[in-house]
């Protein structure tokens, strides 16, 4: 009222000002409290303006109290509700869940570019929905090896899940049993299927050197691909080289690429960025 008053001041007549400040004198005369039956509040000359409720269970009863002042045209008023109808939580040990929980990983073995997470059965999201995220197992990039095994912080994401769920009905309970799964799937440099890249290579360029093939590790977030190669392949016996990162490749096999001609990619000298990949240690030499 205060707003509508200061904003429309200019075209309102004497009377509008005149009723509107009447009702904001009365209107600041109201009270509205609601409370457990069970546990009245003290009087006080303050407003209170509460329409809600909370901590409720089913049979408990609750108070809606209308107190005003002289001149209000609306009635002292009080009622009560019994509370009916509040469903039960429905509790979920996280450890229940366990056998719905699979680690997913991408990769080379060893490499300083391995990701893993854990990816989740529909059975758990009918539980929790979805939107709430995946139990974190640290970051990535990272060294991983098959056979390393990996804790999820169970704890921190049944937290937020209980966030996730407030008012939903269900519940998480961290019951102290930790998760660990073991690393399986890194494909391995040693087997990689050096015939397939190279005759993948021939059909693109023709004239590289297969002398020095680089290929630059880096896991695939695509469940059909283990991990895709960033190549990198000497033009022929001169200082330029190529780099495309069209290779995928699924159990150390080449599965699909996009095929193109060196032209498209940019050539660099072996001073410049092809260095940078090296002294990370990123990559399989092919001789």
């Amino acid at each position: 009222a205060e707003d509508y008053l200061e904003g429309r001041a200019t075209s309102l007549t004497q009377e509008d000002h005149e009723r509107i400040a009447e009702y904001m004198k009365l209107i600041k005369s109201v009270s509205i409290n609601t409370y457990k039956s069970s546990e009245k509040p003290g009087k006080t000359n303050e407003q209170v303006y509460r329409t809600g409720c909370s901590g409720l269970k089913n049979g408990d009863s609750v108070t809606v109290s209308v107190r005003t002042g002289d001149g209000v045209p609306v009635a002292d008023s009080e009622k009560t509700y019994k509370i009916s109808g509040l469903k039960k939580i429905r509790k979920y040990k996280v450890s229940s869940l366990y056998k719905y929980m699979h680690l997913r990983t991408g990769g080379v073995d060893g490499s300083e570019n391995c990701y893993a997470h854990v990816y989740m059965d529909k059975k758990i999201h009918d539980i929790i929905g979805y939107g709430t995220g995946t139990p974190d197992v640290g970051e990535t990039p990272r060294i991983l090896k098959n056979g390393d095994s990996i804790t999820p912080d169970i704890e921190s994401w049944t937290r937020y899940v209980n966030k996730c769920l407030y008012n939903k009905g269900r519940q998480l309970i961290y019951d102290n049993k930790t998760l660990t799964f073991t690393v399986r799937g890194l494909a391995s440099p040693k087997t990689v299927d050096c015939k397939d890249v190279l005759s993948e290579l021939d059909k693109m360029a023709g004239n590289f050197s297969k002398r020095r093939v680089f290929l630059e590790n880096g896991p695939s977030t695509d469940a059909k691909v283990d991990y895709t190669l960033g190549v990198w392949y000497q033009n022929g016996d001169s200082s330029s080289w190529y780099e495309c990162d069209c290779l995928k490749l699924k159990g150390n096999r080449l599965v699909k690429s996009s095929r193109s001609t060196p032209g498209e990619y940019t050539s660099y000298n072996t001073e410049g960025t092809l260095d940078s990949v090296l002294n990370n240690g990123k990559y399989v030499e092919i001789k």
